[in-house]
């Protein structure tokens, strides 16, 4: 059956969604954990329906979970030696922290956005595409499960589940890679941080995602001769000059040419020096942003 037009406009719009992991995954994830088995094994170990577990072990297989490796006439299924996958394995056999609760649906976006560095509810709500009452009503949950804190009006992952942080770090670079090569076939990865991602393409390819860095400030009269072209994901996302400033600093933060190239946008176009402050901090470069803030 062919997926609908407003389904094809929704993953366009939350490409990120196709990765969110259901409950029937990750329990076929904990039933693969300790070995290679056949799909019947991991069926009973699921407690879900062959053609049910057909399709999910399909599914995971695509997401970089399982590999899938046929003995004879019988299809052998295991964890792959991805990053994110062995970083489950691990999380699985700690008991750090339930993933049947904590990795489902909602929950993943939530602690996704907010692995690296504290977000307000709103910030949560625009990289995750939900509403704010709804992260209200998740975040409640997973704070109430020791996985989040709050502090100062903003959300955090706790820092005392290491292995947690390990998974998901692994998961949101293969999630950041995946949607980076969807954009082009000669797409690299940048620069990451949870959800977000600056992507590198050859001068020349248009992906369809908005200009970043070097590249958008050819709008802004600022001509820089390069190889390349920047991308920012989520696709969704609004950026304003402090963005653009900001991510030029972001490909090399120890470079004082992009540095140069980042003051002269905020001279020509203006900013606003508490957004650049707060921005800085959000991107982990608060020391930049307030130099060149003034």
């Amino acid at each position: 059956m062919k997926p609908s037009m407003k389904n094809m406009e929704g993953a366009k719009a939350n490409p990120i969604s196709r990765y969110l992991l259901g409950a029937g995954e990750i329990r076929v994830l904990l039933a693969a954990a300790d070995g290679k088995k056949d799909a019947r094994s991991i069926s009973e170990g699921a407690h879900l329906s062959a053609p049910r577990t057909y399709a999910i072990v399909g599914g995971l297989a695509e997401k970089g979970f399982l590999a899938l490796e046929r003995e004879g006439r019988t299809m052998k299924i295991s964890l792959s030696d991805s990053r994110h996958s062995r970083s489950f394995q691990m999380l699985a056999a700690s008991r750090e922290a339930n993933p049947e609760i904590i990795l489902r649906d909602s929950n993943l976006m939530i602690l996704l956005s907010a692995m690296f560095t504290p977000k307000t509810r709103k910030n949560i709500a625009e990289d995750a595409h939900l509403s704010e009452e709804s992260v209200r009503k998740y975040a409640r949950r997973l704070m109430a499960a020791g996985i989040m804190y709050e502090k100062n009006g903003k959300m955090a992952l706790s820092p005392s589940l290491p292995l947690l942080a390990k998974f998901l770090e692994g998961y949101a670079d293969f999630i950041n890679r995946r949607i980076a090569l969807a954009l082009s076939n000669n797409a690299v990865v940048a620069w990451e941080r949870g959800l977000e991602a600056i992507v590198r393409v050859p001068i020349g390819e248009k992906p369809d995602a908005p200009e970043t860095a070097l590249t958008a400030m050819a709008r802004h009269g600022i001509d820089i001769v390069t190889d390349y072209g920047y991308y920012y994901v989520p696709i969704t996302k609004k950026l304003d000059n402090e963005d653009v400033a900001l991510h030029t600093v972001l490909l090399d933060p120890n470079s004082t040419r992009y540095v140069s190239y980042a003051l002269l946008l905020l001279k020509k176009e203006g900013f606003d020096r508490k957004r650049l402050l707060e921005k800085g901090e959000d991107y982990g470069i608060r020391g930049a942003a307030t130099a060149m803030a003034g």
